[in-house]
């Protein structure tokens, strides 16, 4: 069977068996790597332990992406945003946008529930992205939410340097 018949075929799905049928695809695409995410871990333990010693102060997400919220991103997690922002815009026109729009539209739901997300490790939760293989790494602070990092789900930390 070609890819037309199965699309064909897909396409005469009832609309939640074609939804399921996309998550699982998507699903299969983008298996985390557990070598990836034991040095992203290590990196955030770095960066947070940085940050509550003073040693690094954070960027309100406000000038990130003008909007009012108290969460609060480290420089590397900014370096990590923008970086991806602008890979993906050269990769497609308005990528990039989209990538920014969706990181805008998950911080509202760490700002109002920053329990919510899953514990990574320790004191650090992650909230993935459902379109990107990114994941927001962030602390809950006594006073506000501390985006750690803007993890690269198949990538280790700072791997974007050398393309910049």
């Amino acid at each position: 069977m070609g890819k037309q018949e199965i699309v064909a075929q897909a396409l005469k799905l009832d609309p939640a068996e074609r939804f399921d049928l996309v998550d699982q695809i998507l699903h299969s695409l983008d298996k985390p790597d557990p070598e990836i995410d034991r040095v992203w871990l290590e990196e955030a333990e770095k960066r947070l332990a940085a940050y509550r010693a003073g040693k690094v102060k954070g960027i309100p997400a406000e000038e990130i992406f003008g909007i009012l919220m108290r969460v609060v991103f480290s420089p590397e997690a900014r370096q990590e945003f923008e970086e991806a922002e602008r890979y993906y815009n050269r990769q497609v026109p308005q990528l990039g946008s989209q990538f920014r729009g969706e990181i805008r539209d998950a911080l509202p739901r760490i700002r109002t529930w920053p329990l919510s997300c899953q514990i990574e490790q320790g004191e650090i939760r992650r909230l993935t992205l459902s379109r990107f293989p990114y994941k927001l790494l962030y602390s809950v602070e006594s006073d506000h939410i501390y985006v750690i990092a803007v993890a690269h789900q198949h990538r280790e930390p700072n791997y974007w340097i050398e393309r910049a």
